[in-house]
């Protein structure tokens, strides 16, 4: 069981109530709040200089008051906390009072009482009311100083139960007068609800006492409200043949998505007869390397040619023509997509295509193997190989140097077809992707119509309706 130290007033409040006392200030019970923080360490004097509780959890209900000296000077205040939206459970270790006095803008601590053993105060999260009433006894001068505002909505007061078992009281006099004839002729004895029986006096009068009912076992109309909220509306539930239709419909719609999902899925490319996207970046960074290290062969073999060519030894410039078209062929084309087309497959020779084209007749880019490129890059490039080829050659070589550059030609052109078969590959590979590729994604119930026009938007789309 829970148990609280005396009240005590704040010097705040104890300030104001010598005022009231003296009839010079009247003040207004404005609310009640609790705190979990830990004040047993605090002395009466640590109490009284208090100006504000800390870290308040909840705010209490002023349900009724009591005047206990026969001054006025002292009231009982009857407080209710409820656990009603409590998020978390907490231990009820400080309760303090806050007043207003008539004519000020805030209201401010006017009393604290702090816990021997506190009271814990559950959750809300089970949805289970729980209530804790407590009496705090308030010096507050005189009794006419102080308005108090009760709550009445949510409970019977002290002083409402009295005037109700007053009026029993009446009643049952009246109608022992009213029948006091007869009830001397007829009555032996009374009980109240089945208690113990009751002996007339020597006068013949029934002395009946009602007690004080017990409705500690009874819920409230806003705990009854409660309870009726966590309960299901019977005229919500749909009855055996709705039900059951309901089932059938969703078992049809889940089979229907079901066997879309299937034709979809068997209709597309299996995932182990094409490449991912890493392994398609891999491809042509392979393929870039490669044609990084020819070029710098190239470079490594013009600088043998440049100083070691002998003119007995070396390829004419009709020669040298002839092994250079063989390797290269440029195609002229009408549009961007047919330069594409063009470069994207050999010639009949097996030589790498070069599919140019300019809207205004004045190329200045090629596509290589679907590959845009620089058309005065690569003629400036090629001019100056040729140009070193036919003016330094022939004069500078000697027979064992001639053998290696020639060599050095041979690997390059072995090394550039293949580098045209594997981006041939590649880029199969990718026309492959793109025409077999499917994109799924899932949609709730309620986002069917959304579901329905994304999928429309692309044949190689599919939607997948789930339950909400």
């Amino acid at each position: 069981m829970s148990q609280y130290n005396k009240t005590v007033l704040t010097n705040a409040g104890l300030e104001l109530a010598k005022r009231a006392n003296a009839g010079q200030a009247k003040f207004e019970i404005t609310r009640a709040v609790t705190s979990a923080d830990d004040w047993s360490n605090k002395t009466i004097q640590d109490l009284e200089e208090v100006t504000a509780i800390p870290n308040i959890m909840q705010q209490g209900t002023v349900m009724d008051t009591e005047e206990v000296e026969s001054n006025n000077s002292v009231i009982g205040v009857s407080l209710c906390f409820a656990n009603k939206n409590l998020s978390t459970g907490y231990q009820i270790r400080i309760i303090g009072v806050y007043v207003k006095e008539e004519g000020q803008e805030n209201d401010f601590l006017y009393a604290v009482t702090t816990a021997v053993t506190p009271e814990y105060m559950p959750d809300f999260n089970d949805k289970v009311l729980y209530r804790f009433n407590m009496q705090m006894y308030l010096v507050i001068g005189k009794a006419q100083a102080v308005n108090v505002v009760i709550n009445d909505g949510a409970s019977v007061t002290h002083g409402q139960f009295d005037k109700y078992k007053g009026e029993v009281t009446a009643n049952l006099e009246k109608l022992e007068n009213t029948h006091k004839e007869d009830m001397s002729h007829v009555a032996k004895s009374a009980s109240i609800n089945g208690g113990a029986e009751i002996l007339p006096d020597s006068t013949g009068k029934l002395n009946l006492v009602v007690p004080d009912p017990d409705l500690s076992r009874y819920v409230s109309l806003e705990q009854l409200g409660e309870l009726l909220k966590t309960k299901a509306d019977i005229t919500a539930v749909p009855d055996k043949t709705d039900t059951e239709e309901g089932i059938r419909q969703a078992k049809a719609a889940a089979k229907a998505a079901d066997d879309k999902a299937q034709s979809a899925l068997d209709s597309k490319a299996d995932k182990t007869d094409i490449y991912t996207k890493k392994a398609v970046d891999d491809a042509f960074s392979t393929r870039d390397s490669k044609i990084d290290g020819a070029v710098n062969l190239a470079n490594q073999a013009q600088e043998t040619a440049n100083t070691k060519a002998n003119a007995s030894d070396v390829y004419t410039k009709s020669q040298t023509d002839d092994k250079l078209g063989q390797k290269i062929t440029f195609v002229k084309c009408d549009s961007p997509q047919a330069a594409y087309d063009a470069s994207t497959k050999p010639a009949a020779d097996g030589s790498i295509v070069f599919g140019i084209y300019d809207m205004n007749d004045e190329p200045s880019e090629a596509y290589v193997a679907g590959q845009k490129i620089n058309i005065e890059w690569l003629y400036n490039h090629f001019n100056d190989l040729q140009s070193t080829v036919n003016s330094e050659l022939a004069t500078k070589a000697n027979q064992s140097d001639l053998g290696s550059t020639n060599a050095t030609v041979e690997s390059q052109a072995s090394e550039i077809a293949s580098l045209n078969t594997q981006l041939n590959d590649a880029v199969n590979q990718i026309n492959y992707i793109k025409a077999n590729y499917i994109e799924g994604r899932r949609f709730a119930k309620s986002q069917e119509a959304q579901a329905v026009e994304w999928e429309n938007a692309n044949p190689q789309r599919i939607a997948f309706i789930t339950d909400d």
